[in-house]
């Protein structure tokens, strides 16, 4: 075989780097593919020192060639009707090319909600066209039994379920990181190539609303804070030491209060329009969602809410409403 020349090397080097650098470039001129997570702690990686989350992402860009760029709306405590409407307010107006949903491991708080909520995600998805992939899991983390609900609303909805009946969590509800790396290649199996189909079913819970806390005030001191989910639709309220007085307006059948992490209360007594007070069980301080009344008549109604604050102030996101 003949010798190149060093000009002619030079040549065949530079034209090889041209070859790369064009194909570098046509890669980052696409728009990034766009996939919202939706989920519990077990999305956020509790329990885990290696979440499925970055391993779904890099499997994604290997099998499209293409940069994933992530909406993680991971909520812990959040029941599934919290995670519907992230969905509505914010997942889908982010505009995702793919949706991940976990949820239900919260819903044994709310079990007449769960249902109802799980359905209205999926039927959310499909009418809005969006392919998306659900995770059904055996857990206890809060005496739920959602991976039925999840396997049947996939069948009926055509939108994938990846179903992992057992997994390693050794406290009954966060998987381990041999339980993550399970969870994202059954992800990354059933991801759809195509959108799921419109829905044929009626919605179960089309009308639920989430109302900031400031928006919703009618009276009681507080301070006005920037939220962590729900970010366009107004701010949280901070409460000051001790105990503190609220009263919101709302509308709807439900009566519904989100608190934040970390500033959740100690004691709560609560009363809905001439209702008597009545005082309300404190959940475990990572349980944000609080389920007040279900079965109200429909229209306009006033929420107060006595509240105490423990080392942390209390600060309430907002209400959950079903109009």
């Amino acid at each position: 075989m003949q010798a190149q020349s060093p000009c002619n090397l030079l040549q065949w080097i530079m034209g090889r780097a041209a070859i790369l650098l064009f194909a570098a470039l046509s890669l980052s001129a696409q728009a990034p593919y766009r996939v919202a997570f939706l989920g519990t702690s077990i999305t956020c990686g509790a329990g885990a020192t290696e979440r499925f989350l970055p391993r779904v992402v890099a499997g994604l860009e290997e099998r499209l060639s293409r940069r994933v760029q992530t909406y993680d709306l991971c909520f812990g405590g959040a029941h599934s009707l919290t995670t519907l409407l992230l969905l509505k307010h914010t997942a889908l107006p982010w505009r995702p090319d793919l949706v991940i949903v976990e949820t239900g491991a919260l819903d044994g708080f709310a079990p007449t909600l769960s249902s109802p909520a799980i359905e209205q995600i999926f039927h959310t998805l499909a009418t809005a066209r969006v392919p998306a992939v659900f995770l059904a899991r055996t857990a206890r983390c809060s005496e739920e039994n959602t991976r039925p609900d999840i396997l049947r609303f996939g069948k009926a909805y055509g939108i994938p379920v990846a179903d992992i009946p057992a997994q390693a969590m050794p406290d009954n509800c966060h998987p381990t990181n041999a339980g993550h790396a399970q969870i994202a290649a059954a992800l990354l199996a059933a991801i759809p190539s195509a959108r799921p189909p419109a829905p044929t079913r009626p919605p179960t819970l089309a009308a639920a609303q989430f109302r900031s806390a400031a928006r919703a005030r009618l009276a009681g001191p507080a301070t006005e804070v920037a939220p962590v989910f729900f970010k366009d639709l107004g701010a949280g309220l901070e409460a000051p030491a001790g105990a503190v007085e609220w009263r919101f307006q709302f509308e709807g059948t439900l009566a519904a209060v989100l608190f934040r992490l970390g500033h959740t209360p100690t004691a709560m007594q609560v009363r809905i329009d001439a209702q008597p007070w009545r005082t309300v069980e404190i959940q475990p301080a990572w349980f944000l969602n609080y389920y007040l009344e279900t079965g109200l008549p429909p229209g306009p109604h006033q929420l107060t809410l006595r509240l105490q604050s423990g080392a942390a102030p209390v600060i309430l996101d907002g209400l959950e409403q079903l109009q």
